[in-house]
């Protein structure tokens, strides 16, 4: 299965798949147990089992599952009834990661904020905003709760305020996981493991056997695993920081690791007389390790290691930290029960004035009673049991009315449904809708990218289709100039053929004896339009007169009439 994340929960493990489906396993063989289907569009990011105090228990179990979704809603689990207990929607983004610590929970988003919550009945408490980037992984640490971010920076929180105390810059690209060994934290930003110390932010040692994005720290006693993108998974010394060993056998990215159980073996001899031997044996104990067995283990593992009495005073210091994380609690919840007391006592004394005020009115009626006359009691038993007839029809009205009351909150109780149904498919469409903007978006951004490939290509056919007009523009220039030019000769030329008529009817000299006319015949000469001039001229040699009626000119060669 495609599993994304898993928690021992109890002697089971709580598997998420891609697919959002939640499966419930055995510790020691993995065989599923119970499927729990997936919702509508949604993916399981991280689940975290939560162990409540005794007065936050439920009635089948000691816990709560608490599954992160990739909409960025949290579904809370019975652990022994497997049933869905809540379900809540505060984050804008998927959640990377869920840790409790003291009563508190805490959950880490995409949406660049980490959210607290109260472990017992899942109410918001705070908001912890600063980071510039998705929130990737989240570790407590007594008062402190640090978180690591896409901004390649590690803040350092006070979960009493919510403020942050500091700013570890170790990284220079996203921080996906971390784990505490003793007073050192391991930090994976990129392809590299870092370890600083606590209380002085100076790194320690510096990691660099990945090759790609480490995704996954996980610390089993002595040593840390480290998983990443490189399907490799390293062994580090806790205290040496040295490597130990390394399994290539995933084929895919290791997105996740989790110590599930703990084998105990013990060995037992066994003596016989008769036959004279002694027999060693051994039986192993499978302990499941849930969170609570892990802190345990760490912290004997943190004092079995070098310098036992500074690890002892680390201890101690750690547990008095809590301790007063506890007092502080404590106090708080002091202070509210006292309130709840005051609020008490306002109550139980305006009761007891009502009762006074109660009890005078039945003194009253008791002395008004015993002043009235014998012989009025009878009218007052009957105006007593028009009073309690009155009464019981009161009573019957409203009855009606606590029924009609039942079925209206019925009505809103579906109605409430039918709202979360419709919210649910709301947030579906949402979801579909940025898909669609994404791809909408994709498809602009490579319609852009090939537009600006091609912009080269598309400059040069366009500056040949602008000479290519500008050739054609000059042509019809050209062509258009000497057609102007034509009609300018001739109409030069009929305008000499008209003065020709005129002057062989008149009997006056041909065009070609005006001075003012060689300046035409020059200019129409020199277009070598020449035709229309030697036929003029032939005109005016064999032309004859007739004496009574002039001839028409020969020498028209359009066939332009004549007014005669």
């Amino acid at each position: 299965a495609d599993v994304r994340c898993l928690e021992v929960v109890g002697r089971d493990v709580w598997t998420g798949d891609r697919g959002g489906v939640i499966t419930v396993r055995k510790v020691r063989t993995g065989e599923a147990v119970l499927t729990i289907a997936p919702r509508c569009g949604v993916n399981v990011w991280c689940i975290r089992y939560v162990e409540l105090p005794s007065e936050g228990m439920t009635r089948h179990g000691c816990g709560h599952v608490w599954t992160g979704m990739s909409n960025g809603a949290i579904v809370v689990y019975d652990s022994a009834t497997r049933k869905e207990l809540n379900h809540f929607c505060k984050h804008s983004g998927g959640i990377y990661q869920i840790v409790d610590h003291n009563k508190r929970v805490y959950s880490c988003s995409n949406d660049f904020e980490i959210f607290e919550w109260k472990a017992s009945n899942h109410q918001f408490i705070r908001q912890f905003s600063g980071h510039k980037g998705y929130v990737r992984c989240i570790l407590p640490t007594g008062p402190t709760l640090l978180s690591g971010s896409d901004d390649t920076t590690i803040r350092i929180w006070d979960v009493a305020t919510g403020s942050p105390v500091h700013i570890v810059q170790h990284h220079t690209k996203s921080v996906h996981a971390m784990v505490r060994v003793g007073n050192h934290i391991w930090s994976a930003g990129g392809s590299v493991v870092i370890v600083w110390d606590l209380h002085t932010l100076q790194e320690v040692a510096h990691l660099t056997e990945h090759c790609a994005a480490v995704l996954t720290l996980c610390r089993v006693g002595t040593r840390v695993y480290s998983g990443g993108a490189d399907q490799e998974i390293y062994a580090w010394d806790a205290t040496t920081h040295r490597l130990v060993g390394s399994f290539t056998d995933h084929t895919g990215w290791v997105y996740t690791m989790c110590n599930t159980a703990k084998v105990v073996r013990y060995f037992m001899w066994s003596t016989s007389i008769n036959d004279g031997c002694l027999q060693i044996w051994h039986h192993d104990e499978y302990h499941p390790m849930n969170s609570c067995a892990k802190d345990c283990e760490n912290r004997v593992a943190d004092l079995l290691t070098t310098n036992p009495e500074g690890r002892l005073a680390e201890h101690l210091q750690d547990t008095n930290e809590n301790l007063q994380d506890r007092c502080k609690m404590l106090e708080h919840d002091l202070a509210t029960n006292k309130m709840r007391v005051n609020i008490l006592e306002n109550e139980l004394r305006h009761q007891n004035h009502a009762l006074e005020q109660q009890m005078g009115v039945q003194h009253a009626l008791s002395g008004v009673l015993s002043d009235v006359n014998t012989g009025q009691i009878p009218r007052l038993e009957t105006t007593i049991l028009a009073k309690d007839t009155e009464l019981d029809k009161y009573a019957a009205v409203l009855k009606g009315k606590t029924n009609e009351v039942t079925t209206l909150k019925t009505t809103i109780s579906e109605k409430d449904a039918r709202i979360k149904e419709l919210e649910r498919k709301l947030t579906v469409l949402e979801m579909q809708v940025d898909v669609t903007e994404k791809a909408h978006t994709k498809h602009k951004q490579a319609h852009l990218k090939y537009i600006e490939c091609n912009v080269d290509e598309v400059l040069k056919q366009a500056r040949e289709r602008e000479e290519s007009l500008r050739s054609q523009t000059e042509r019809l220039r050209e062509q258009l100039s000497a057609a102007l030019d034509l009609r300018r000769v001739r109409k030069i030329e009929d305008d000499m053929e008209v003065e020709a008529a005129r002057a062989l009817r008149a009997g006056r000299p041909t065009p070609d004896e005006f001075p003012h006319k060689e300046q035409d015949t020059k200019e129409a000469q020199s277009l070598s339009f020449s035709r229309p001039v030697k036929a003029l001229r032939r005109s005016n040699t064999h032309a004859v007169l007739s004496p009574q009626r002039p001839a028409p000119p020969p020498g028209n060669p359009r066939g332009s009439r004549s007014r005669y």
